[in-house]
């Protein structure tokens, strides 16, 4: 793929994958707190789950010492950083397509609704 058509493309997918990711996390939390029987049962959240491996790798000392709320943080940001890095991975591995939009949009879409 030629630079000058990629670095848009790459661009415009990891937007697109941060709006999703946005309209995935908005709708979630509503489904949370509306509906909560309509939501599989998850063991851990992903993100946590990150958080929580990461800090294994740190000393005691240190671990200890990031606050309960700098957990919460990153591991929401990861959420977002998995949407926008797969949104861009994903426009360039479709060079050919006449909906970015709309297979984006079919490739996110959860199995199970």
């Amino acid at each position: 793929m030629n630079t000058d058509i990629a670095v848009p493309r790459i661009g415009a997918g990891a937007a697109a994958g941060l709006v999703g990711t946005a309209l995935i996390q908005g709708l979630m939390a509503a489904s949370q707190k509306w509906a909560p029987q309509s939501l599989p049962p998850v063991k851990q959240d992903p993100g946590e789950f990150m958080v929580k491996k990461a800090e294994e790798q740190l000393p005691d000392e240190t671990h200890k010492q990031i606050p309960e709320q700098l957990e919460k943080v990153a591991a929401k940001t990861l959420a977002f950083g998995y949407g926008m890095a797969f949104g861009g991975l994903y426009a360039t591995s479709r060079p050919q397509t006449k909906s970015l939009l709309l297979e984006g949009s079919a490739l996110g879409w959860p199995p199970g609704v």
